[in-house]
């Protein structure tokens, strides 16, 4: 259900590569973007500790299970309609973490959010390796690989500076767009 992109694009392929890439850095930074902003978030939903954990489970598990299915989903529904919703989805659990008044519904609202987050790194992937040349693939899965680490790398400072002077909800805005 795929189409392939026509090669003669020059700048269309740049267009959906720097989405695709974008999407992965937003991806990557919400998994460890609430590590410097948990201390605020404990304390606006009365958090045990013992709850704190589910924060980062939650929202790897969800995601290992969608990354799993990504493959089937997309035969089954075409690729561009399940990156789509991925993306639909993964805002509105951005949006629903934000608006969560106790523990369990932020941690609920991070399973969705992590659900949703699983197919965006392998959809991104097979899309910037279809909008790609050949003899600029393997850049194109350096650029992803880049991307996906700085994502992770730069979340807990981002979470910690948004943490502290904006409130933590302010987490969750920054990736929203």
């Amino acid at each position: 259900m795929s189409t392939t992109l026509p090669s003669t694009a020059t700048g269309g392929h740049h267009a959906i590569s720097a989405a695709a890439l974008m999407a992965t850095y937003m991806q990557a930074v919400n998994i460890s973007i609430p590590n410097a902003a948990l201390p605020h978030i404990q304390a606006t939903l009365s958090m045990a500790n013992d709850e704190v954990g589910w924060v980062f489970s939650s929202y790897i598990a969800a995601s290992a299970v969608t990354m799993s299915i990504t493959q089937w989903l997309a035969g089954r529904y075409g690729r561009k309609a399940v990156y789509q919703a991925a993306l639909a989805v993964f805002t509105l659990g951005l949006v629903l973490d934000t608006l969560a008044t106790t523990s369990i519904q932020f941690v609920l609202a991070r399973i969705l959010q992590g659900a949703a987050s699983g197919p965006l790194a392998p959809l991104s992937l097979a899309i910037l390796l279809e909008a790609t040349p050949a003899v600029r693939q393997a850049r194109m899965g350096l650029a992803l690989t880049v991307c996906s680490l700085l994502g992770i790398s730069t979340g807990p400072a981002l979470g910690g500076w948004l943490s502290e002077y904006y409130g933590w909800p302010s987490i969750f805005y920054v990736t929203c767009p």
